[in-house]
């Protein structure tokens, strides 16, 4: 009966084992298919990445006129309204886009730069 018991325990640890390989392999696989997959859609996001920037270069300079005007008004709108928010809103919006508005005094450090900068590109031309 003793040898029976032992016989028995040897068996249920030897199924224990193949089961837990098993498991262990089906874990394995599945994160290999996951990694794999997770890998092509990575490679096919590059890829449409990839393809949207091509596209859209062409597309810029087949309509550069188009684009520099947009890119330019973009500017201008976005400084016209950072000007007015920073100059307050009580002021009206067309005299800021006019010039009548003078530049604020927390923007002094900036103009300076700006104007420095111009000027070092004059003096190397």
């Amino acid at each position: 009966m003793p040898q029976n018991v032992l016989e028995r325990t040897a068996e249920h640890i030897a199924e224990s084992a193949h089961q837990a390989s098993r498991a262990t392999c089906a874990v394995a696989d599945a994160i290999e298919d996951g990694v794999g997959v997770v890998r092509r859609a990575a490679e096919q996001g590059g890829d449409a990445a990839e393809e949207f920037l091509n596209d859209t270069t062409q597309r810029l300079q087949r309509h550069l006129v188009v684009t520099v005007a947009t890119t330019f008004a973009v500017g201008f709108t976005a400084g016209a309204l950072i000007g007015w928010m920073m100059n307050g809103k009580n002021m009206k919006f067309r005299n800021i886009l006019s010039g009548k508005v003078s530049t604020p005094k927390s923007a002094d450090a900036f103009m300076k730069a700006v104007s420095d900068a111009s000027h070092k590109r004059t003096l190397r031309k």
